[in-house]
């Protein structure tokens, strides 16, 4: 078990989901407005530790948030918290303490990997939403504290309003891309450090996050990594085969040993070091496990977390032999990408690249043999919604284009269709179009492959009313009859119970594939017949521990009855870090 409880400094941060635009002027520095009505100030606080420095609005009540993250309001009034024109919280009935759940409808806040696991990946949309639009905001605060360290209370500057006013910050955007968005809270941070507002431009490490978090919530958690997997590879009993794993305090994966043989002795060994933002800074690896490194690669990063250098030493004698650098721009954007392939100390290829104000890529220009000359240009352009129009490519540096690439869209930002002249002679050889429904489901994917302009490859799909995909027809040779078929159906969860493929499209289908899944959703079985006599022919089970971690992975690969081969997983405790680092993201 992992304990994060703690004594809280205050209460909880407020939070939201989206980004609004605060339409009236609100005043700063402690509470104050119209007092007009009998009721009394009450005091509030919000905290992921206390956050300083954002701004807060009521009906009668504006100003602030001090050291302790206190704010002013009045009885039954609802309350706004915002960083200039960005909102930080969906506005909500204020109260003494306020959480992020307060703020963000449908978030929970997981203890097992398997729930993380189910906000990332499972069916329930609004949970998943509500989690991901959380750990931006998470992430957002965390990152913008001047002094980069959340544990002694966020401190928000108040110069960095201007920076988020013409930024593009949207809460609901992924993950994995809003804190790398280049006109988003990359070019806020960098900005910000260069201005001496905050010390350093990197985004916080997600689980970094979500630790701090728990941590000042004293919020239990139950994670656990892999630390153990046994593969018997013919169902006797006796492994084959032995994976292990170690990790460091944090969550980062220390070492990866395999045992081919399961003698005891690892044949091939994996070692990973980690800079305190969880930077991979050095990866060894020993091949046969003789103790010695036969392969290393090391990472550098400037203050601000991008990498600055990845060298290679290939054969393990203490010299790289590939080194690649970067540098980059004021707002983060990668600007050269240089490689040394044989370590002598001279870049062999070159590349150099340009942005517009947005951060979009506006050009790569790439010089393959380091001699100042680009050998390859490709330039790109961009609608006002940030979506790429055009892609041209001159291979060979003359100045006339070789090939095009051209993109539209729908108003929903959906692409319509990309169309490639491969000679750069203006006519496209190869065009493909799409099809949506009001959802933004894709309905049909139409490949024209010669340019003629009659189709060659038509994909077409149909789905539920909660977007689960119910069929998918393939026409191999554009002549309007489907040639293949594949049919899906789900229980009431949103889990996939069975796939049809009907590989000649003559309406009976040639191979069934059948799930079954327990009370949590985690799969069961997995039964697949490949001739659809009725008869499964590869039958794979799958057990869990109580948190719902795979523990057993068993293939009747004939389906006579009898296990053919085993996978086990052993597990250890972890963190939020070491939930990151295992989903499969």
């Amino acid at each position: 078990m992992i304990n994060t409880t703690k004594t809280i400094k205050s209460a909880f941060l407020t939070l939201n989901l989206g980004s609004i635009l605060i339409l009236s002027a609100c005043g700063g520095g402690g509470g104050g407005g119209d007092d007009s009505s009998s009721s009394p100030v009450l005091t509030g606080t919000l905290s992921d530790s206390p956050v300083a420095g954002l701004s807060y609005k009521t009906a009668t009540q504006s100003g602030t948030t001090d050291a302790a993250g206190t704010f002013k309001y009045k009885p039954g009034e609802t309350i706004t918290f915002y960083i200039g024109n960005l909102v930080i919280g969906t506005p909500v009935s204020a109260k003494t303490k306020m959480t992020p759940q307060d703020l963000v409808p449908n978030s929970k806040l997981p203890t097992t990997y398997s729930e993380v696991e189910q906000l990332f990946f499972g069916k329930n949309n609004a949970e998943r939403t509500a989690f991901n639009s959380l750990t931006n905001i998470l992430v957002l605060l965390q990152s913008l504290d001047s002094d980069a360290n959340p544990d002694n209370g966020i401190t928000i500057p108040k110069d960095v309003t201007d920076l988020i006013n013409n930024a593009k910050i949207d809460f609901t955007e992924d993950m994995l891309v809003f804190s790398r968005h280049p006109n988003g809270l990359r070019k806020v941070l960098h900005q910000a450090a260069a201005s001496g507002l905050i010390t350093t431009a990197a985004a916080r490490n997600y689980g970094l996050v979500w630790s701090h978090f728990y941590k000042s919530q004293g919020i239990d958690a139950d994670f656990s990594v892999l630390s153990k997997e046994v593969y018997d590879s013919n169902g006797d009993g006796t492994p084959e085969a032995v994976t292990t794993y170690t990790y460091d305090a944090n969550g980062n994966r220390l070492s990866q040993s395999h045992d081919y043989d399961a003698d005891g002795t690892p044949d091939s060994i994996y070692i990973f070091s980690y800079d305190a933002n969880g930077n991979r800074l050095s990866q060894s690896h020993d091949s046969d496990g003789d103790g010695t490194a036969d392969d290393i690669t090391t990472y550098t990063y400037d203050a601000n977390g991008n990498e600055l250098s990845r060298s290679r030493d290939a054969d393990g004698d203490g010299i790289a032999d590939d080194i690649i650098t970067y540098t980059y721009d004021a707002n983060g954007n990668r600007l050269s990408q240089s490689r040394d392939v044989d370590g002598d100390g001279t870049a062999d290829s070159i590349s150099n690249y340009t942005y517009d104000g947005s951060g979009n890529k506006l050009s790569v220009r790439r010089d393959s043999d380091g001699d100042g000359m680009p050998d390859e240009i490709t330039n790109y352009t961009y609608d006002t919604n940030g979506n790429l129009v055009t892609r041209s490519s001159d291979t060979n540096a003359d100045g006339t284009p070789d090939n095009i690439t051209t993109y539209t869209y729908d108003a929903g930002g959906n692409q319509l269709s990309e169309s490639r002249d491969s000679d750069g002679n203006g006519t496209p050889d190869y065009i493909t179009t799409y099809t949506y429904d009001t959802h933004g489901n894709i309905l049909s994917k139409t490949s024209d492959d010669n340019g003629d302009g009659a189709p060659d490859y038509i994909t077409t799909y149909s789905y539920d009313a909660d977007g689960n995909m119910l069929s998918q027809s393939i026409d191999s040779d554009g002549d309007g009859t489907p040639d293949s078929i594949s049919h899906y159906t789900y229980d009431a969860d949103g889990n996939r119970l069975s796939l049809s493929q009907d590989s000649d499209a003559d309406g009976t289908p040639d191979d069934i594939t059948t799930y079954t899944y327990d009370a949590n959703g985690n799969k069961l079985s997995q039964s697949r017949d490949s001739n659809a006599d009725g008869t499964p022919d590869d039958i794979t089970t799958y057990t869990y521990d109580a948190n719902g971690n795979l523990i057993s992975q068993s293939r009747d690969s004939d389906a006579d009855g009898t296990v053919n081969s085993i996978s086990t997983y052993h597990y250890v405790d972890s963190t939020w870090i070491g939930v990151f680092n295992r989903l499969p993201l």
